[in-house]
């Protein structure tokens, strides 16, 4: 039985950073199957059936934006386990007077620091390999 790769949504509107975030999964080659969108109305509308286990958003973004989209995924109990790392140059006293970040979701200043991002993809690999044995 083949067991299926543990799954990640990267959401960034900006071309070139979505760009170098493909680069870097390229670079590190774990074994993830990446999905990756530059719009939070499209996360919304798909995230139900990729049911991501990580997912990595900015949060300043034409329309929905990342804290609009954060707060309708806290309505949504069978997301409750994903991680989400946010990574955004949005000022914390921003955020904070937006209604914040839920605890459960680290939070990232841009430039993304691409080493931390690694370890906690490699985290989840690591973890959902560990559930499976």
């Amino acid at each position: 039985m083949v067991t299926p790769l543990p799954r990640v949504l990267v959401l960034e509107d900006d071309e070139l950073m979505l760009e170098l975030y493909r680069c870097q999964f390229d670079m590190w080659a774990l074994p993830v199957e990446c999905t990756w969108m530059s719009s939070a109305t499209e996360a919304l509308k798909e995230i139900d059936s990729l049911r991501p286990q990580l997912l990595i958003t900015d949060l300043s973004m034409p329309g929905v934006d990342g804290l609009q989209m954060l707060q309708e995924l806290e309505s949504r109990p069978h997301l409750a386990d994903m991680k989400i790392v946010v990574v955004s140059g949005v000022q914390a006293e921003v955020i904070a007077a937006r209604g914040g970040l839920s605890p459960r979701i680290d939070f990232l200043r841009k430039p993304v620091d691409f080493p931390w991002l690694r370890r906690c993809v490699t985290a989840l690999v690591q973890g959902l390999q560990a559930e499976k044995r």
